[in-house]
Formats: structure tokens, sequence, C-alpha cells
């Protein structure tokens, strides 16, 4: 997925959740970034040396219909995984954008959210032998997401969030060979809205 998609997503996530918190007393729409630490089943095979976590972050925007059912459009990248030896390395990098639902569970204070759906996800590789870089090659196809997450309320409008999200992630060569790993993501951030 190119930087100019990932940024026009966060931002229009962002304006959501800015325009809709003048109204959230009675429409309750939420928005959610977050960033953390991420990780990678993928097959090293051969490599000597595989690198499976990296930076991740997410931008989540909801829109509350009841107190404990939400529809959420999200914005997940799960960073780098690397495999490399002295003379190659190669680069999967894992990010998708989609929509689905959250269910709340409150206790006081506290928020328990389960949320699920599908997103577009994106997968690039690149390749690199010696000194020379390939260009990243980008294979994007719809999968399934998952997350749980953790909230601490503490205004009305305002809440520490913990989260972990896994998203099946996959990319082919022209000849319909390639890898089929889960990414995941654990992290910490900051929820506006109610």
């Amino acid at each position: 997925m190119n930087t100019h998609l990932k940024l026009s997503t966060f931002l229009a996530l962002i304006v959501l959740g800015f325009f809709a918190y003048p109204r959230a007393a009675s429409a309750q729409p939420y928005v959610t970034a977050a960033a953390g630490v991420s990780g990678s089943n993928i097959d090293c095979g051969t490599f000597p040396s595989c690198e499976r976590t990296g930076v991740a972050f997410n931008v989540t925007g909801g829109y509350r219909l009841a107190r404990w059912f939400a529809g959420e459009a999200v914005y997940l990248d799960f960073g780098d995984s690397r495999k490399s030896s002295n003379f190659s390395e190669d680069t999967m990098k894992t990010s998708g954008v989609g929509g689905g639902v959250a269910f709340h569970g409150h206790a006081g204070s506290w928020t328990v959210t389960a949320r699920a759906g599908a997103a577009r996800a994106a997968a690039e590789r690149v390749v690199s032998v010696g000194q020379v870089k390939f260009d990243g090659v980008t294979f994007s196809d719809v999968a399934p997401y998952a997350g749980v997450g953790l909230s601490y309320r503490f205004t009305s409008y305002v809440a520490l969030t913990f989260g972990f999200d896994a998203m099946r992630s996959r990319w082919e060569r022209s000849d319909g060979q390639g890898w089929t790993w889960m990414a995941t993501a654990a992290t910490a951030g900051v929820t506006i809205g109610r």
C-alpha cells in the first residue's frame, strides 16, 4: 500500500473523529490511534537471520449503534518481517484497510472490546542482493482480521487503550507460488469519543 493511501486513510479517520466529537453524546462515534510491536510467523526457510518483529500502528474509527455494539473502519500496519543472509535481504511489509463490527463490554471505567471484520490486505516484498535493491512488488487480497482490546476511561471522552490484533497475510508471484502467514500487533494508544 503506498504512503499516500496510508496518509489519506489516517487523516480521514482523524477528521471523522473531530467532526463527530461535538455530537458524541447522541451519535457515540469514536476514534482510536495506537502503536506498538508487530510479529509474524513468516517462514524464514534457509536464511540464517530472521527478524519477525517490527513497529506496528493502527487507526480505528467506530460508530456505536448501541452501548455494546459498533461498526468500525480500520487501518492496520503490521510493519516489516526481514530475512537475510550475507548477500541478500528479503523484506515483507503487511498492512490492511477494512471494516467490521466490535462488541463492547463495560465495567465501571473499564471496557473490553472484541472486533472482527475483513480488510483489503497488502503485502509488499522488497528484495536486495548485494548493493542492488529491486523495486517492491505488492500483492493484495481480502483477508479476515480480529482483535481484542482493554480500555480505561479517564474522562467521558478520553480512554487509554491496549489492544491485540491479527490478520492473515499472503504474497504470491505471478505463477501462484508464495507465502501465507499471520501478522499480529500488540499496541497501546488513545481513544477519543464515547
